[in-house]
């Protein structure tokens, strides 16, 4: 079923038994409604919000058996519209595409299936508010890594992440991740170097560059460019040569180096 329109209400007695694909666009999804809706489709195996947005609900919860392909793509210009739980409950997913401006926490159970995520998120900006800005920013960090560690068997991980969200809590080891494709802070790819010891390719460019942290890896060389990195993509300016030097030093599998 595909469905393009404003406002989405389900009927308490709706039950499509038998639907297998799911996709929405443009819409605006009640809570309590969407959530009833997906409950009630039990063979559902493709299921795709593009460009929609959440509205009156505390919590948005997608637990499905039979799942295997979920598209998450929330747009809103208000911060209220993303103060929700995103609960996901998908032992058989395998395709998982989120993104969104982070929201007021995360539960994914059950990911021991994923292969590939294409995940993208970004904070508010408060530029006006610095206290609000602190307090949001802080909640910030810890639900977008309870997100990360929520898919942490994914095997091909994209993540770009707009804004400043510094890590702060321990990511966990992506023992599965081997391809990894990121766009953020340059602390954030640090972070991700040591959580991957398997990884063989990795493609980045940065958002910014403190030219800082690269310096803390020389006391401790990732495992996985010192044993399984084969291909490194980047886009960078010609003032990370130090980056690239201390690639070039730690990669001793390395196969494939592209520069742009």
């Amino acid at each position: 079923m595909e469905g393009k329109g404003s406002k989405l209400e389900v009927p308490p007695d709706v039950c499509l038994g038998n639907l297998k694909t799911l996709w929405l666009e443009n819409w605006v999804l009640f809570g309590d409604s969407i959530n009833r809706l997906i409950s009630n489709c039990h063979v559902l195996e493709d299921l795709a919000f593009t460009y929609c947005c959440i509205a009156n609900t505390t919590e948005l919860t997608i637990q499905s058996p039979s799942l295997k392909e979920l598209v998450l793509d929330f747009f809103s210009e208000g911060v209220g519209d993303f103060n929700y739980v995103l609960v996901i409950n998908a032992p058989n997913l395998v395709y998982f595409r989120y993104y969104s401006k982070i929201v007021d926490g995360y539960t994914l159970s059950n990911m021991n299936s994923l292969e590939n995520a294409d995940v993208h998120i970004d904070a508010f900006d408060f530029e006006d508010d610095e206290t609000t800005a602190t307090r949001l920013f802080s909640d910030d960090e810890v639900n977008a890594t309870r997100l990360i560690q929520g898919i942490c068997n994914v095997r091909s991980l994209t993540l770009v992440i707009d804004g400043v969200i510094p890590p702060t809590v321990p990511f966990p080891i992506f023992h599965n991740l081997i391809e990894f494709n990121f766009y953020g802070r340059e602390i954030w790819l640090v972070e991700f170097l040591y959580c991957a010891p398997n990884l063989k390719t990795l493609k980045f460019s940065f958002s910014d560059v403190t030219g800082i942290r690269w310096k803390t890896l020389l006391t401790e060389v990732p495992s996985c460019l010192l044993f399984h990195l084969k291909e490194i993509e980047m886009l960078i300016s010609c003032s990370d040569r130090h980056m690239i030097s201390y690639l070039l030093d730690n990669a001793m599998v390395l196969e494939k180096l592209v520069i742009k």
